[in-house]
């Protein structure tokens, strides 16, 4: 059975020290991945929670999308996330048997554990950005399912029909025909409805059938070959890139979706027969994950090495004693070479073109001691509002890493990339459609 990345207890409101991107190499890596998916990203999980947004869309339509809830914060969309959510946290099978999870589960099961409401205050910090509806936004916009505005597209309109008739839920489009999709469309309004005026839900608000009944129709394991799908489909080969089509193809013939780390296994081979501008972008995906993969392996050993000193500030020349130093020097001096036989990207990317410079002729692991750590702070002091702390702090004798950031483990990537570039994103959606069989 497919499983979804699941988001983690993390929660970036709560973070006050930049805690990702040390190197400043994502803003350069979303580019190059936007030319291949432009609207999937590595976040999303299964493609049905599209047809979920569609769906709550429709349920949320008598209320204005800037209508908010008693407490100042949450909109009818939002109290409709934490309804399926809650649904299908309490559909849990009693026997520990695996149901797919959902974004936000482990915040709404740690507030019905401690028999608190799902709210504001106990659901996600940012739902809007890690709550499935934030999650699937983009896809959802770009495919014409919804607009920007959350009200349903042409596309969401029809999304909503056919899953309806799919699943026998007459009356759910056209509310005024009697019909088990009436009888739906009328709970699920009334449960949104109640979490408004309440500011919040509690589990009793859930009842134990709608649960059941909601979590049978939006199963992401349970799409079925109907009407539901072939849409679904249409708009995934259709919206997701150029490359789509291609790369649909190719995927094809591994009957099955991928892992994060076979990707650069995947995508290196297609350049030779990929069409001529997805080609050009997959030679400078590997040519920048050439130069990312050294340097976020010289940084994680800093981190690991100082780690290891237990506040006792790690040198230069003991950075150079380790024996993989040298290796990182020459991986990042072989990086820097791949990516200048590239001009149009870095004429096109200042921020690769300055990565370059900067690590231009490094001379030996003292020399890339010094350059690593400067580059670092100079990211963190541009982290916006107004800057972060570097994640190793200066001694005269060296640097010591700050506890949040240590690292128990010698740096052992299973990728050959930094970066994921959504083609496992792209064939979970394609396995969840049959694509891939």
């Amino acid at each position: 059975m497919l499983t979804a990345p699941v988001l983690s207890e993390w929660d970036p409101l709560e973070q006050g020290e930049g805690s990702i991107d040390p190197l400043g190499l994502a803003p350069a890596y979303e580019r190059l991945a936007d030319q291949v998916f432009k609207n999937v990203t590595v976040r999303m999980g299964r493609i049905r929670f599209v047809t979920a947004i569609a769906v709550g869309s429709w349920v949320c339509q008598p209320w204005e999308p800037d209508k908010r809830a008693a407490d100042g914060i949450s909109n009818p969309w939002q109290v409709f996330e934490w309804t399926v959510v809650m649904a299908f946290v309490k559909a849990q099978p009693a026997d520990g048997s695996a149901r797919p999870r959902i974004a936000g589960s482990q915040k709404v099961q740690r507030a019905m554990r401690d028999q608190f409401a799902v709210s504001a205050k106990t659901y996600l910090k940012t739902p809007t950005v890690f709550g499935f509806g934030g999650v699937f936004r983009r896809f959802a916009i770009g495919t014409h399912v919804i607009g920007r505005d959350g009200r349903l597209d042409e596309a969401g309109l029809s999304l909503v029909r056919a899953w309806a008739e799919d699943q026998n839920l007459t009356g759910f489009q056209d509310g005024t025909v009697e019909g088990p999709g009436q009888t739906l469309l009328t709970r699920l309004r009334s449960v949104v409805a109640k979490g408004l005026t309440q500011g919040f839900l509690r589990e009793a608000d859930l009842s134990k059938d709608l649960t059941q009944e909601l979590v049978s129709h939006l199963d992401p394991d349970a799409i079925g070959a109907g009407r539901e799908c072939e849409i679904l489909r249409e708009l995934v080969e259709a919206h997701s890139g150029e490359g789509a089509p291609f790369l649909t193809g190719e995927l094809q013939q591994r009957k099955g979706a991928l892992e994060p780390r076979d990707e650069p296994g995947i995508l290196r081979p297609l350049v030779a027969r990929a069409p001529a501008v997805l080609a050009a972008t997959l030679r400078d995906i590997d040519a920048y994950e050439s130069l990312c993969r050294p340097l976020t392996d010289a940084f994680d050993w800093i981190r690991f090495s100082s780690s290891e000193k237990r506040g006792v500030p790690l040198s230069p020349q003991e950075y150079r004693a380790a024996s993989q130093s040298a290796a990182f020097v020459s991986a990042i001096a072989e990086g820097v070479r791949r990516l200048q036989l590239r001009p149009e990207l870095l004429a096109k990317d200042r921020l690769i073109q300055d990565l370059v410079d900067r690590f231009d002729q490094v001379n030996g692991p003292v020399d890339l001691f010094d350059r690593i750590l400067k580059f670092h702070e100079q990211i963190q002091r541009a982290k916006p509002p107004e800057g972060k702390s570097a994640w190793l702090e200066r001694h005269k004798d060296g640097v010591v890493i700050r506890p949040g950031y240590a690292l128990k483990d010698p740096p052992a990537p299973d990728s050959e990339y930094v970066h994921e570039y959504r083609l496992p994103t792209f064939s979970r959606f394609l396995a969840d459609l049959g694509r891939l069989r």
